[in-house]
């Protein structure tokens, strides 16, 4: 697919897949499970069964991810460079995701088989139907003949998807929300106020200037290490026996009552050693204007939420993540939790169907957040080339707003912006076998949309004295990243800079804040919609490079403050028809072009549905859409 736009601004469509004045109809049937029980898991560890002693046969292997089929059928085989499968006293076991279909929230049988073949039990997820578990390679043919077993994956290494290679001037975050519209009443700028950002990724130095709200206190409203806790309950996992899941939820039920700054630094010390997570956080919702140069992000006012699930050299595992999205979903509401970022990804050869990472991502959209999601640093081969399908997940997933990385060429000018080298282009590639050996493979349009990604300011997270000595573990590695021009680095006001699309998503979870302040009616899917709508397209980039275009913060405003501010209300109680009149009183819609730096930009005037269609036309925003229900 090759859709490029013309040199004035609208795209040229080579391929639309549904006419612009046509109401639509849902692109596809999402088969996420958004769970609402919370229950304790397990009474114990269940009685042992009978171990069959069924072989792996070609129906059963097709519900294994690809890296798991040959140690399936060859138990012995070399596990070298994997860090999901290791020799245990002379066997070889593999850390696995287990996604089932069962309307058993406990999935008793499913825990107790795993036990029963030698394996243990870690995690039992609300957010996916799904366990985290280790066991021998040689029983996974068995598990997955089950009935109620859809894939096994390995539980893939989560790294975030930052890089320090980067040229040209730092670049201020929010430089690319423009002029804002202001809030309706009060005469102040929108700066997502009110609005909770769930960041989950390294940690969050919450003592940072950055994140002080104005009585001082810090914005970090509460942080969680799930890094912490599951070294506390089962240390690396590959010598423990049992079932842990009830003691992990119980954990997880303790820290959501008891959850705070404070905790988290009975977990450590240094909340964040890596630095990802500050940095990410400080672009979504940093306030910097307390110096020069300054560093705010692009929704200074929002709250922050800490998921600690990257450890101190910014690498975690999929088991993590989706305890983490769990903890999301959980306190959502009662938090006012709206957005979810996950500047991190997994390489995975699964469709986002079978996918954990992308049902539980599925979950948590489902439920009324707005996720957000990295597409990668895998754009360019070593020798320089460019490479194609190399979307990470979760950002294979059709509901996540998935974020590519623009270069702005040290100049407020949109016209001179390209997709950096290194920003992963579509499409996804994920896919699964079916029984007969045909495999299916998804080709979904991504990314979604780009946002600046090279070279940032951010902050830079340290420990308590704020002295070199004690920097992140990214600034002591690559000590360029802290030569910003004119910085103090004074304690609490440290700044760094980094590069890649784990500071592009960032920006994409402020603008979600901001718009959801000037209008908090907005479900997860319209307002992807709204972004993509007006982003503003880069001249020579393909969907499959840039999606529909740059973010563009002041269009997405003022499109969203001229809809119903009821309308997820409306959705959720099912009063809302096909058709039905989306505007707000006395509204119209907005004409489709920015004022950008003094500069006009038209928007691209499309969105994606379902990953597989394009869309367009002013019945998206003017008629209600029954693609706009999140569920």
């Amino acid at each position: 697919m090759n859709l490029k736009p013309d040199a004035q601004g609208p795209w040229r469509l080579l391929c639309v897949a549904v006419a612009a004045a046509v109401l639509l109809t849902p692109a596809f049937q999402s088969s996420a499970f958004a769970h609402a029980d919370a229950g304790k898991s397990g009474k114990g560890r269940p009685a042992p069964m009978p171990w069959p002693t069924t072989p792996p046969t070609t129906a059963n292997l097709a519900k294994l991810s690809i890296e798991l089929q040959s140690l399936a059928t060859t138990p012995a085989g070399a596990a070298s460079g994997l860090t999901w499968a290791r020799s245990v006293r002379g066997q070889m076991m593999v850390k696995v995701l287990v996604v089932a279909s069962s309307t058993d929230p406990e999935l008793a049988s499913l825990r107790a088989d795993v036990l029963a073949r030698g394996g243990a039990v870690f995690y039992n997820y609300l957010s996916v139907r799904a366990l985290a578990a280790v066991l021998p390679a040689s029983a996974l043919g068995a598990i997955a003949a089950r009935n109620d077993v859809i894939n096994i994956a390995p539980n893939r290494a989560a790294q975030r998807q930052t890089g320090q290679a980067s040229q040209g001037n730092l670049l201020q975050a929010s430089s690319v929300a423009g002029d804002l519209p202001n809030v309706a009443g009060t005469g102040s700028a929108l700066d997502g106020r009110g609005v909770g950002i769930a960041v989950l990724d390294s940690g969050i130095d919450a003592r940072h200037k950055n994140f002080a709200a104005a009585d001082g206190s810090s914005r970090v409203r509460a942080s969680v290490d799930f890094v912490s806790l599951g070294r506390s309950l089962y240390g690396d996992g590959w010598n423990a026996a049992g079932d842990f899941s009830p003691h992990t939820r119980a954990s997880i039920d303790w820290t959501q009552r008891h959850s705070g700054y404070r905790q988290h630094q009975a977990f450590s010390a240094v909340p964040d050693p890596y630095g990802h997570g500050t940095a990410v956080a400080s672009v979504a919702a940093g306030a910097g204007t307390y110096q020069s140069p300054d560093s705010s992000g692009i929704a200074p006012g929002a709250n922050l939420y800490d998921v600690r699930v990257l450890n101190e050299h910014g690498v975690g595992n999929m088991a993590d993540v989706l305890a983490g999205i769990d903890w999301v979903i959980q306190r959502a509401r009662l938090s006012n939790i709206r957005v979810m970022n996950l500047s991190l990804g997994a390489s995975s050869t699964d469709s986002f169907l079978v996918d954990p990472l992308a049902r539980a991502a599925r979950s948590a959209v489902a439920s009324g957040i707005v996720v957000v999601a990295s597409a990668g640093n895998a754009g360019k081969s070593e020798d320089g080339k460019e490479v194609f399908g190399a979307i990470s997940s979760p950002g294979n997933e059709p509901s996540v707003i998935t974020v590519g990385a623009d270069n702005m060429k040290d100049t407020p000018d949109r016209s001179d912006d390209v997709v950096t080298s290194f920003s992963s282009r579509g499409p996804t590639r994920g896919g699964f076998n079916f029984a007969n050996g045909n495999r299916w493979t998804d080709n979904l349009i991504k990314p979604d949309l780009v946002a600046p990604g090279n070279k940032v300011l951010t902050a830079m997270a340290t420990d308590p004295s704020g002295r070199p000595a004690g920097w992140n573990v990214l600034a002591r590695s690559y000590p360029q990243l802290t030569e910003v021009a004119g910085a103090a680095q004074l304690p609490r006001q440290t700044l760094m800079t980094l590069s890649g699309s784990s500071v592009s998503a960032p920006a994409v979870s402020g603008a979600a804040a901001v718009l959801l302040q000037a209008n908090p009616g907005l479900t997860p899917p319209l307002l992807k919609a709204i972004l993509q709508y007006t982003a503003t397209p880069l001249a020579d980039a393909t969907l499959v490079q840039q999606g529909t275009g740059l973010l563009n913060v002041e269009g997405g405003v003022r499109l969203a403050k001229v809809l119903r501010p009821d309308i997820a209300a409306a959705v959720a109680a099912g009063t809302l028809r096909a058709g039905d009149n989306l505007l707000a009183p006395g509204k119209t819609l907005p004409n489709a072009v920015s004022n950008v730096r003094g500069r006009a930009q038209g928007w691209s005037r499309m969105a994606y549905a379902g990953g597989t269609h394009l869309v367009s036309g002013e019945a998206l925003f003017a008629q209600y859409q029954p693609i706009w229900d999140p569920t």
